[in-house]
């Protein structure tokens, strides 16, 4: 069975302090959706461009990844082991602080992948702390909380929240 991913614009709101607010969180959820077409690419490199050097993430499972590097390699392992897997982050909110350098992303995610036992989604919520390094947003720490995990029926296949990542293979 094919995984088909519905696509719809997500709803994100902001949170502003100055004129050059709109183009931050612009950048930003730009560089969000490169993430998530990289991850639907299985594109490691394209994954890790978005991470800042010292990034760090506490993973749905509360399993803690420490640089970008490790975080390359743990979606390679799991892209190795579930050729069919597929991330989906999706921002609800930006929130930028005074200086315009850090930011706040909260927002939902899935993953899905094909399992001996058959097609399985998971997925919860997630916040992301983004840092600005010579002019470009990248992605600090994430936090995943993962709520919950299910077979893939055709009900949660329509209902997987999706932000536009198309795969490109």
């Amino acid at each position: 069975m094919t995984l088909i991913l519905l696509v719809f614009s997500a709803g994100c709101s902001v949170s502003l302090k100055g004129q050059g607010d709109d183009d931050d969180v612009t950048l930003i959820k730009e560089a969000r959706e490169r993430s998530n077409v990289a991850l639907a690419n299985h594109d490691i490199e394209g994954i890790i461009a978005e991470l800042d050097l010292n990034y760090h993430v506490t993973g749905g499972g509360g399993r803690f990844i420490e640089g970008r590097e490790a975080m390359g390699e743990a979606f390679r392992g799991g892209f190795e082991k579930f050729p069919d897997m597929r991330y989906i982050r999706n921002v609800e909110t930006i929130k930028l602080d005074d200086s315009d350098q850090r930011a706040f992303e909260t927002g939902l995610w899935s993953s899905t992948w094909k399992s001996p036992e058959g097609e399985r989604t998971t997925g919860g919520s997630y916040a992301a702390f983004w840092v600005q390094r010579s002019g470009a947003w990248k992605i600090r720490s994430e936090l995943f909380v993962t709520l919950y995990t299910k077979p893939l029926d055709d009900e949660s296949q329509s209902s997987l929240i999706t932000n536009g990542a198309r795969s490109q293979k």
